[in-house]
């Protein structure tokens, strides 16, 4: 099951994408790593951070059970070209 959501607040906009996963994290001190190996297995967290990071945005992932939730926050359009 996956779960996304899109929101604006204030001069942000959020996008959460949650889904349901084994409850095992392997960690390499503070960072999710991945447990597979070769292509084809999603994106990468630190490519999603660095993008977000690129548009003045951060992400940040989280587990509680059995679901797995990453969240992307970023300035408002209307923002980020105020801040360019």
């Amino acid at each position: 099951m996956i779960r996304l959501a899109v929101f604006a607040q204030d001069d942000f906009t959020m996008v959460r994408v949650e889904n349901t996963f084994d409850g095992i994290l392997i960690r390499d001190g503070d960072r999710i790593v991945t447990r597979q190996l070769g292509p084809g297995h999603g994106y990468g967290l630190r490519n999603i951070e660095t993008a977000a990071g690129a548009y003045g945005g951060t992400a940040s992932a989280m587990a509680d059970g059995r679901w797995f939730s990453l969240c992307v926050l970023f300035p408002s359009h209307s923002s980020a070209i105020t801040a360019a």
